[in-house]
């Protein structure tokens, strides 16, 4: 369980999704987790509150995911990363969907 109360920003638009990532897995872990369901709503959370891990869908209506990551390396949130891999600080980590629970709390916890 986390208990550094890190937060998470959730962009993703389904809310069955959104439930399952946020409510079941995450909150129980200790997780604070803001969730948007858009790519501008997305940029204004970050800016107003950075958080320690975003996890994104890359298929959001509207902008993208891959429009999201735009935005945030030219902003500086984030430098380039790595898929499907622990990542080291400053660096963003991705990973693809579907993904079991436990692959979601060792994404978090990295």
């Amino acid at each position: 369980m986390n208990t550094s109360a890190e937060r998470i920003l959730l962009v993703e638009s389904d809310p069955d999704i959104t439930d399952l990532i946020a409510h079941q897995a995450l909150q129980p872990l200790g997780y604070q987790v803001q969730v948007v369901g858009d790519v501008n709503s997305a940029i204004t959370q970050a800016a107003q509150s950075a958080p320690d891990l975003v996890i994104a869908d890359l298929n959001l209506p509207g902008l993208s995911g891959k429009d999201l990551l735009v935005a945030f390396n030219s902003q500086g949130f984030a430098g380039p990363g790595h898929r499907d891999r622990r990542k080291r600080p400053g660096e963003q980590c991705y990973s693809s969907i579907p993904f079991r629970r436990d692959r979601l709390s060792e994404l978090a916890d990295s």
